[in-house]
């Protein structure tokens, strides 16, 4: 699975599994998302995630939480409600999945979706390059 690099890769290995051996195996089909979390995880520069007992935390380097639009990331994690929670521990962001309150969705999805919701969740680049 380190063949995965971009969201691409996985589309396209993802498709190419599918061609050639069918339905994959579940087993098969959660390394290849573990591998897309890494992806989306390398975008925005997570230092750690980690799981004990029920709560999964994504831990989030000091200059990754920079970059980020707290205000969008949060907006967009309400539909989850005390799913997913938000702290700061310095000036790194932490984030959280509690399995006990993701009702009819597995924790490990909920993680998935907030992993995905982080790239998307960067700041605007400004040029600020004079002309």
């Amino acid at each position: 699975v380190k063949a995965i690099a971009s969201e691409e890769d996985y589309n396209e290995l993802f498709d190419e599994m599918i061609d050639r051996f069918g339905d994959l195996p579940l087993e098969a089909e959660l390394l290849l998302r573990i591998a897309r979390i890494k992806v989306w995880a390398n975008q925005v520069k997570v230092d750690q995630i980690k799981k004990v007992k029920t709560k999964t935390t994504i831990t989030i380097s000091e200059e990754g939480t920079a970059q980020l639009d707290g205000a969008k990331l949060m907006a967009e994690s309400m539909k989850y409600g005390r799913a997913v929670g938000f702290t700061m521990e310095g000036n790194q962001l932490i984030l959280s999945v509690d399995a006990k309150h993701t009702g009819k969705l597995t924790d490990f999805d909920v993680l998935e979706e907030m992993m995905a919701l982080l790239p998307k969740s960067l700041k605007e680049q400004v040029n600020t390059a004079s002309i």
